[in-house]
């Protein structure tokens, strides 16, 4: 008889905060023509943002979503990440979930991999479509959409 499996179908948003004392989107580094290219080519950051069940940076938070976003397109704003998405709260309490791939920042929504999973979510694939859900443009805030479609192992 072959393994049963569960689905989770489920949003989270994502709090980018680009400034002030409490940001949490940084940069680490940047190539010599990162500043003359139209997609800021060459740029990294590291995240350690807020994740949480509503786009509201005070509703009930879920975990931090923690990785590296880097440019890499030299013509298009997209960014290559590596994002795992650590559940503190929640019915996912105690499991990650880790994606990885290119998110384009022009086109809307972006189907990114999830690619694994620990706890709950251990041997978990499958996809999250992201998409940038609102943007401050006076201090370069963002939060980030992601509807999570995974399958994982179900407990014995």
């Amino acid at each position: 008889m072959g393994k049963v499996e569960k689905i989770a179908k489920f949003t989270v948003f994502v709090h980018d905060v680009l400034s002030g004392p409490s940001a949490t989107v940084v940069e680490v580094a940047r190539a010599s023509i990162t500043s003359t290219s139209p997609s800021s080519f060459g740029l990294v950051r590291v995240l350690d943002d807020s994740m949480t069940v509503e786009p509201d940076p005070s509703s009930y938070e879920l975990g931090r979503a923690q990785g590296i976003a880097t440019s890499a397109d030299k013509e298009e704003s997209s960014l290559c990440m590596n994002i795992v998405f650590m559940f503190t709260g929640g019915e996912y309490k105690g499991g990650t979930l880790s994606i990885v791939g290119r998110r384009s920042l022009v086109y809307g929504d972006s189907e990114v991999p999830v690619v694994g999973g620990t706890g709950i979510f251990r041997g978990a694939r499958g996809y999250a479509v992201a998409n940038t859900y609102s943007e401050d443009a006076a201090t370069g805030n963002y939060v980030m959409r992601y509807d999570m479609h995974v399958v994982y192992p179900a407990e014995e």
